[in-house]
């Protein structure tokens, strides 16, 4: 039995070493994952949003359909869309027994890989012969393009540590799904035809972030040296990350910087830096994080010892 996950609360392997699900259920798992991860772009229509670089002027209800939403606009939610829904499937995997073999965790993967490709290709497809033919717009073609297939690896990487990694390990990757999940519940939240909409939006769903890594950082403990190192490196995440989201978005929001690359990445990195300081909301967001996780640390090691005890 792995004293790491009986420690944490977790299920133990089983005596074969195998995950619980069948290798073909873990195929399964991620694909419907993938699906799932995809669920706020699928609800809104999947109409591509009118593009700046477009060659025909045209209307919004004209542009093609597609399974991701290609646009500068989209670009946190382009992440989020993958990695949601890789943390998903790390999360069951590990669930139902954290696998020695590697085989489920690689079908599993495999399952996200065959979605979240075919709906890069489709969308890729759909958008490049659409675009006017210049260095404009085979630059912002290419970076979108890139940010996508990022996120992938990066929501790839999310589903091993989830699944497999010891709790120090598994705590990054959940940190990293964390941080992106805000996105995918407001655009679920507030599209405009899904059928889970909302009349107003949700006033701290901008806290969710933070609320989930102190949640983490509470189920992880403090009661080893890697533990307390991913204690460290989550909080360094949540203060840098959502900064660094808001810096990308001042300077891929505005036409005007985007017509100068130059003047939009010293933009991004003006606010980047805002964002981190004191006139920030990472700061807070660490604050918050820090206090959920020490008070949930500290009455986990109460009951403990009066365990112990009794």
């Amino acid at each position: 039995m792995d004293s790491t996950d009986t420690a944490s609360g977790l299920r133990p392997r089983t005596r074969s070493g195998r995950s619980g699900l069948p290798n073909w259920a873990c195929f399964v798992l991620g694909v419907v994952c993938a699906v799932v991860g995809l669920l706020p772009w699928l609800v809104q229509g999947m109409r591509l949003p009118l593009q700046n670089l477009w060659s025909g002027s045209v209307s919004a209800d004209s542009m093609p359909l597609v399974a991701l939403p290609f646009s500068q606009y989209s670009l946190i939610l382009l992440v989020s869309l993958m990695v949601t829904g890789s943390a998903l499937a790390g999360v069951l995997l590990r669930s139902v027994g954290r696998p020695r073999r590697r085989e489920g965790v690689l079908l599993a993967g495999a399952g996200l890989l065959l979605v979240q490709g075919a709906a890069t290709a489709q969308t890729a497809s759909e958008v490049l012969p659409g675009l006017s033919v210049d260095s404009r717009s085979r630059l912002y073609f290419g970076t979108l393009l890139g940010v996508i297939i990022g996120s992938i690896v990066v929501g790839l990487v999310v589903a091993v540590l989830v699944s497999r990694a010891p709790a120090p390990g598994a705590a990054l990757g959940l940190t990293l799904g964390a941080l992106v999940l805000d996105s995918w519940v407001s655009t679920l939240l507030h599209a405009q035809d899904g059928i889970f909409r909302m009349a107003s939006p949700l006033p701290l769903l901008e806290w969710l972030p933070a609320v989930l890594v102190g949640a983490v950082l509470m189920w992880c403990g403090v009661h080893s040296v890697g533990r307390v190192a991913a204690w460290i490196v989550s909080l360094f995440l949540l203060w840098v990350v959502p900064a660094l989201f808001t810096g990308v978005m001042s300077a891929a929001g505005s036409r005007v910087l985007l017509r100068n690359p130059q003047d939009a990445l010293m933009a991004a990195g003006e606010t980047f830096l805002a964002a981190l300081g004191p006139a920030g909301m990472s700061w807070r967001y660490v604050l918050l994080a820090l206090l959920i996780g020490a008070v949930g640390a500290a009455v986990a090691g109460l009951i403990r010892r009066r365990r112990h005890v009794a």
